[in-house]
C-alpha cells in the first residue's frame, strides 16, 4: 500500500471510530460511502502506479536505444576519420540526468557538422603544428593528439576549453565557410 492510500486509509478510520463512537444510523450509511469513496480512490491510486512504472519502462528502453545510436555514430564517424563530428552528436543526445544544473552550464558554440572531412582536420592539425601545439602527424584524424592540442591551446590563448569552438579555429588563422574550413588570410 502506497503512502497516499495509508493516510486514506487511516482518515477513514478515524471517520469510522467517530461514526460508530456516535452510535447514529445515518452515520453508518455515510461511513458506508466514504469507504466506497476511498476504495476507489486506492483502486486510482493502484493504476497510477502502474502507469508510472511502465512509463519508466519506455524511459529506459528509450535510452537504451539512444546509447545504441550513440555508439553506432560514434564507430561510424570513427572509421570515416571523423570522430569530433560524432563526438559532438554524442553531447547533443546525451539525455540530461536528475542531477544537471543547467543554471551552471556555459554554452559556445562548436564546429559540428557531418561535412567535418579529414582535409579539414588537416588545415585545423597544420594551425595548431605551426603554433607549436600540434606535435604529430597531420593525418586528418581528429583523435588524442589532436584534442589534447586544441585543449592546451584554447588554454594557453584564454579561450573556452572543450571541443573545437568557432572561437578557436578565427584565432587559429582558420575561417569556416558554407560548413568548409579554409585558411584564413589575414
Amino acid at each position: 500500500m502506497s503512502p497516499i492510500s495509508k493516510k486514506v486509509f487511516g482518515a477513514s478510520l478515524i471517520v469510522a471510530g467517530i461514526a460508530g463512537f456516535s452510535g447514529c444510523a445515518s452515520k453508518d450509511a455515510d461511513i458506508l460511502s466514504l469507504e466506497r469513496q476511498l476504495a476507489a480512490k486506492q483502486a486510482r491510486i493502484e493504476e497510477l502506479e502502474t502507469l508510472k512504472a511502465d512509463m519508466q519502462r519506455v524511459i529506459d528502453l528509450k535510452n537504451a536505444d539512444l546509447e545504441r545510436q550513440r555508439k553506432g555514430v560514434m564507430q561510424a564517424g570513427h572509421r570515416r576519420g571523423m570522430g569530433y563530428a560524432a563526438e559532438c552528436y554524442v553531447r547533443v543526445l546525451s539525455p540530461p540526468t536528475s542531477k544537471t544544473d543547467t543554471k551552471n552550464i556555459t554554452w559556445h558554440p562548436v564546429l559540428c557538422h557531418t561535412q567535418t572531412t579529414p582535409e579539414i582536420v588537416r588545415q585545423i592539425q597544420r594551425a595548431l603544428k605551426q603554433a607549436r601545439y600540434y606535435h604529430a602527424a597531420v593525418d586528418g584524424i581528429y583523435g588524442p593528439q589532436t584534442r589534447r592540442a586544441v585543449k592546451s591551446y584554447q588554454r594557453a590563448k584564454g579561450l573556452a576549453v572543450g571541443g573545437l569552438t568557432f572561437e578557436t579555429l578565427k584565432s587559429l588563422g582558420l575561417k569556416s565557410h558554407d560548413q568548409q574550413v579554409v585558411a584564413g588570410t589575414q
